[in-house]
């Protein structure tokens, strides 16, 4: 997870990048989520 340009949440629509709301973790033992939000989009 050190690598910046992996780790970076960026919006699909407008390019920008998104605000976590809930950080990277882990998912079974491969496997990390994160959940992002777009204030520009509103998505």
């Amino acid at each position: 997870m050190g690598d910046k340009s992996i780790t970076d949440m960026i919006c699909v629509k407008c390019n920008r990048m998104l605000r976590k709301k809930i950080r990277w973790f882990p998912y079974g033992q491969r496997f990390y989520l994160c959940v992002a939000v777009c204030l520009n989009m509103a998505i």
